[in-house]
Parts: C-alpha cells; structure tokens; sequence
C-alpha cells in the first residue's frame, strides 16, 4: 500500500533546537516531489502524540470528552440511584478517561487531578452520598480511583506481554532480575529496568512505572495460567493489601510537581 503524500508529515522527537532539513516525498502521479510538512501534535488510534512526548493534550481532551458526556447524562437523567449511576458511568464516562491509558498514564499531580476530578464530581450524582467523602463514596458505590485503575491497567499488560498473550518487539526489553535465595513467597519473576540518565521523562514510561507493582506481587499471582486468572488474583491481592499498594504507588510517583 502506497502512502499519499498530502497525508504524511514530519515529527521531530528531540529536546535540542535544531535546524529542519527539508524532507520530500514522491508523488505517484506526477514527477514532482512533494515537501512534508513538520508537526508538533498527531491523533494516532485516538491518541495524542506531542513531540515533546508530554500528554497534557491528550489528558485535557480526555477530560473534555466525559464532562461532556457527562453533562448529557445529567440532563437526561433526573433521578439518580446507586445502580442507575454506576451502569452509566462506567459505559458512557469512564472509557474516556481509560482510553489506552497504558501509553499516557501521568505522573504530574494536577493532570492526575484532572482526571480524578471528572470521578469526583460524577458520584456527588447520586444524592444519598453526596455528602460523604470521595472515598467513602467509592466505597458505597463499589469503585476504585482512577488512579489505582490505571496500576491495575499497567499490571495487567505487562502480564500479557510477559506471557506472550501480547507480542512486543521491544527495543531494549525489560531483563529479569538475578536473584539468590529468597522467601517462598516472593516474586521470583522480578525485572529490572534502569533508569534512564540522559531523559528525566522516559523514567515514567510504561515499562518503567510498572517494574516495582510488578516486582511487588506475589509469586502465585504472577504464574497465573490466564488473564482471567491473573486479573481475579489481582483483586484479591489488592484488597487485602490496600495500604502497601498505595505505598508503591507513591513509591513508583517520582515526579509530583505541580
């Protein structure tokens, strides 16, 4: 399959300032070239891609698209029961706010802000909980945070990938870990990923974020034989061990600038 030149442009991922060179590509149907325009923002597969790799874009276009959703379902619906909300929600709102979250989790605090406010606001709907606290209205509603939604996510991919459910043609791929004698217990699948020295904003990348949750799990739940597996085993891991998954989590959250 040919590319058509007027759809094609140029991206340059780089933080040094330097000269463009000018870059052209041949046309099918004449013997002119035609010269490809240089980009600094792209949709790819309903995701934002920057040159300076930062998803604020893609963060505050999420964000748009389930207030906006939001606002539809609160002018339809009148009457706002704990059922009624927690069908809606996570059909209609949610997906905006987990779309491929994978390659744009962020680790600012104001764009995980952001995101957890369009949650925030949407259970204050349900009237008999709208005095509590936003946790305590997870809790009767039976959702997480978004935040923690997003480790899950993060857990969850990188057991197909180390299963190979997914294949990843990995530029440098995650190496495991050498151990010696260790608990029963432990997660004898454990990986190391060195930080990378030349850029500070690679250090929250996927396979980089994910390292310690993953290395943090025990080891029955990383040999699961199944996703379905795998995810059941999470869950229960999770809310057994709530305050040492919020541990890694700040852990694993290097940058909070605002």
């Amino acid at each position: 399959m040919l590319f058509h030149p007027d759809k094609c442009k140029v991206m340059e991922i780089s933080k040094k300032s330097c000269s463009r060179p000018q870059l052209t590509m041949e046309k099918t149907d004449s013997s002119n070239r035609h010269v490809l325009e240089y980009t600094l923002l792209e949709r790819d597969l309903g995701i934002m891609i920057s040159s300076n790799l930062k998803s604020e874009n893609q963060i505050s276009n999420a964000v748009a698209k389930a207030t906006i959703a939001l606002s539809i379902l609160k002018k339809t619906f009148k009457c706002w029961t704990p059922t009624i909300f927690k069908s809606l929600y996570i059909t209609l709102v949610r997906p905006h706010l987990e779309y491929a979250a994978v390659t744009w989790s962020p680790h600012l605090r104001r764009d995980i802000k952001a995101i957890e406010n369009v949650q925030r606001r949407a259970t204050k709907l349900v009237k008999q909980f709208k005095n509590l606290d936003y946790r305590e209205r997870l809790v009767k509603l039976n959702l997480t945070s978004l935040e923690d939604r997003r480790t899950r996510g993060d857990l969850i991919q990188f057991f197909k990938c180390y299963t190979g459910t997914n294949i990843v043609n990995w530029h440098i791929a995650p190496s495991l870990k050498v151990q010696g004698r260790t608990r029963r217990s432990s997660n004898q699948h454990s990986f190391v990923r060195p930080l990378p020295a030349t850029c500070q904003l690679r250090e929250h990348f996927f396979t980089y974020r994910v390292t310690m949750p993953w290395n943090a799990l025990p080891q029955e739940i990383v040999q699961s034989l199944s996703v379905n597996q795998f995810k059941n085993r999470l869950d229960k891991y999770r809310r057994k061990e709530k305050p040492t998954i919020d541990e890694f989590q700040r852990l694993c959250r290097i940058d909070t600038r605002e």
